[in-house]
């Protein structure tokens, strides 16, 4: 079955479920509609026996699972990269900020109604507590 990814006006939507939805879908149960490759297909997978269609199944389940454990584990080093950097860039963050007497400076500008050169940029380790960027 075709998945979707065109926009959402109905034209586009039509157009998909005239070309993919309505046609009839290539099945073991439906073979007329079947190309000459998907026939063979079919045939050659009818023709094995169960002990070989079991172990077909299993080997495609087994490259599947492969594949999806090999992704996790991607997805848990980028993760664990993201964290690890997220730390460094925060723990820097704050460092310069406490150098910099970071807090003063912004209670001294909003003091004195000096632009605060900060205004307009998220600063993520603001804790409104210091009532530097108007949060009243």
């Amino acid at each position: 079955m075709e998945q979707y990814e065109g926009d959402r006006s109905y034209e586009s939507m039509k157009a998909f479920a005239d070309e993919y939805v309505t046609k009839a879908v290539c099945s073991v149960e439906n073979i007329d509609v079947c190309s000459d490759e998907e026939k063979a297909a079919i045939k050659a997978i009818e023709a094995k026996s169960d002990a070989e269609l079991k172990e077909a199944a299993t080997k495609v389940a087994d490259e599947i699972k492969a594949e999806m454990k090999s992704m996790d584990d991607y997805i848990n080093k980028l993760q664990d990269e993201y964290e690890k950097r997220d730390n460094e860039h925060n723990e820097k963050l704050r460092s310069i900020k406490k150098e910099g007497n970071f807090k003063i400076l912004n209670q001294i500008l909003a003091k004195r109604k000096i632009p605060n050169p900060m205004t307009g940029a998220e600063d993520p380790m603001d804790d409104d507590d210091d009532l530097s960027g108007g949060e009243l």
